[in-house]
């Protein structure tokens, strides 16, 4: 499974490790490289998007407009809109075929970061659970048990990250 965490209020911000590079652009593009990966294309592990800060984004677009930034947006400057492009791009950025769970987060607020925690670790004691112990449990279609002596203790090449990203198998 990966997890991957999209910083909604860092759309105007420059990376850290560059100082030019928007980060809401390289959160997307570490997105589609992820995806594109071997192991990722191979099996359809579920992704678990976080989109954090919305408390700091509603802040923000009050100075600048998304629009500013993201020039394919069209809609208007609320929160729940911008959520909303950000829910659709990442979902398209993703593919039809995987699941893909979308948890937003305001991570001051500890009860919404604590269910969509339990979300995640839900689901992914359900995804690695074998076929009938899935089957008792209610699980999802879609979803590939893997038994825990198939999974890499390691991985075979270094894993890349970014501060905008993290994939976890």
């Amino acid at each position: 499974a990966s997890i991957f965490v999209l910083n909604a209020a860092e759309y105007t911000g420059p990376l850290y490790e560059d100082g030019t590079t928007n980060c809401s652009h390289e959160a997307f593009e570490c997105l589609k490289m992820v995806v594109s990966q071997d192991t990722m294309r191979s099996r359809l592990y579920p992704f678990h998007v976080c989109i954090t800060q919305i408390d700091l984004l509603e802040m923000k677009l009050k100075h600048v407009p998304f629009n500013s930034v993201h020039l394919d947006y069209d809609g208007d400057n609320s929160r729940d809109s911008v959520l909303e492009y950000l829910i659709a791009k990442v979902r398209s950025t993703i593919g039809g075929r995987r699941k893909v769970h979308v948890h937003v987060m305001n991570c001051l607020d500890r009860s919404s970061t604590k269910s969509a925690i339990s979300r995640i670790e839900e689901d992914l004691t359900v995804t690695f659970r074998k076929p009938k112990q899935r089957e008792k449990h209610g699980g999802g279609k879609g979803v590939t048990a893997l038994r825990p002596s198939s999974l890499p203790t390691r991985p075979s090449r270094p894993v890349q990250a970014s501060s905008s990203c993290c994939n976890l198998m």
